[in-house]
């Protein structure tokens, strides 16, 4: 990946990574030689579960209460394979809403390290530390905020449309790989008009960092008001609609309703970030269910449309395909030292399963809530003799005890 030489070139000149605040793991927003934001390094010895997170609260919460610490149903440790499989997702299927990503090695001295790597590193280089590197995308915002901001500007059929099949392909993506993280937070919208569309203020202090350092805009003034929550739109007036989330009366910039329209939305693009909490090994079945957060919106009680169906339905229904599809998994997993065959096995059964309902929900054009409704299963392969397969399904017996929290 070029991107991924541009910043090993910066932080030999000088330019090194810096940390990102929020979060619980050590992310690291990764320049180019001029200062220029082009990616996200996620290294895996600074994940969660990693012994070098540099998040002391996480560690407090690692150490002293690890009975209640991490997700049971995903492997520990292996947030930047799911990063770099989400993206292969990604390009397989051409669903292009996930930056795309890989697995890399980079080294800096801004990486958290043990003190005796420290020690040892004033003779050279630190040591490489391998993690998932993800392009920086230019020009989104946090859906979040945008639920919270953007009412009042008028959006074109185009536009809804548009928003609609995007947000489609996000269903499908987080379906698939069964993301158990996927909060408003955590997937990013653009905007596409004859002028510029107003910018709502971040949610997140690394997202706003990042855009006022990447110069996509002014950092929003905090003495004005943010936003006056009044009565929330039917859910016809606007893909956005729903959620609890309510009509703002005052938009980005303190510009207030009554002032001169902006010019109608045209397009909508969706970037899937942070995938890093995916491709379970089983599905939820301890505590929590880790619903997705997106069927609340209006927009997922809309059946999936034709021209949805029509273009992911041949691939997801070809077998051939997803052996390749497991494959591709495969040689990224297998990176990991300890890359388990038992559990990678485990985790394609449940994508197989996903995947499985996906192609029903398609077929039979149920809306993404109905499909979050399914009961889960997994779908285990078994050889029998001259190289026949078998494929056994297995439904989910166990329920979480909560179903959403």
């Amino acid at each position: 990946m070029t991107a991924v030489n541009e910043v090993r070139g910066a932080i030999d000149a000088g330019t090194q990574p810096t940390l990102i605040v929020q979060g619980s793991s050590g992310s690291y927003f990764c320049r180019d030689r001029r200062g220029k934001i082009i990616g996200v390094f996620k290294p895996k010895s600074e994940e969660p579960y990693g012994e070098q997170n540099p998040k002391w609260a996480k560690w407090i919460h690692r150490t002293f209460l690890p009975c209640c610490f991490g997700r049971g149903c995903l492997i520990p440790n292996s947030g930047y394979l799911s990063e770099a499989g989400a993206s292969i997702i990604d390009q397989a299927l051409d669903l292009n809403v996930v930056p795309r990503t890989e697995v890399v090695q980079l080294s800096s001295p801004a990486f958290h390290y043990s003190f005796m790597q420290k020690r040892m590193s004033k003779r050279g280089h630190p040591p490489l530390k391998i993690g998932s590197f993800q392009l920086f995308v230019t020009g989104y915002h946090d859906a979040e905020a945008v639920f919270h901001n953007l009412t009042r500007q008028p959006l074109t059929d185009a536009a809804k449309l548009s928003f609609r099949h995007q947000f489609e392909r996000l269903v499908i993506l987080d379906y698939i790989i069964r993301n158990t993280d996927r909060g408003a937070q955590n997937w990013m919208i653009k905007f596409s008009s004859t002028s510029p569309a107003p910018t709502p203020p971040s949610t997140t202090p690394q997202a706003a960092a990042a855009a006022a350092a990447a110069g996509e805009y002014p950092p929003a003034d905090p003495a004005s008001p943010s936003s006056e929550h009044g009565n929330e739109p039917p859910a016809s007036a606007t893909p956005f609609a729903g959620g609890g989330h309510a009509a703002a009366k005052v938009v980005a910039g303190g510009e207030r309703v009554g002032s001169p329209a902006p010019d109608p939305i045209s397009g909508v693009s969706i970037a899937a970030i942070d995938n890093g909490l995916a491709f379970p090994f089983k599905h939820p079945d301890n505590w929590r269910n880790y619903p997705f957060a997106w069927v609340s919106l209006s927009a997922a009680k809309v059946p999936f449309s034709d021209e949805t169906a029509t273009e992911f339905l041949p691939k997801l229904q070809d077998p051939d395909f997803v052996d390749v599809l497991v494959q591709r998994l495969r040689d990224i997993f297998h990176i990991d030292p300890r890359f388990s065959e038992e559990l990678f096995q485990a985790q394609m059964s449940v994508l197989r399963g996903q995947i499985f309902n996906l192609v029903e929900s398609l077929e039979r054009r149920y809306t993404p809530a109905q499909m979050a409704e399914i009961t889960p299963i997994v779908i285990n392969q078994v050889e029998e003799h001259k190289g026949i397969r078998r494929w056994v399904f297995n439904f989910r017996k166990k329920a979480p005890l909560f179903k959403s929290w």
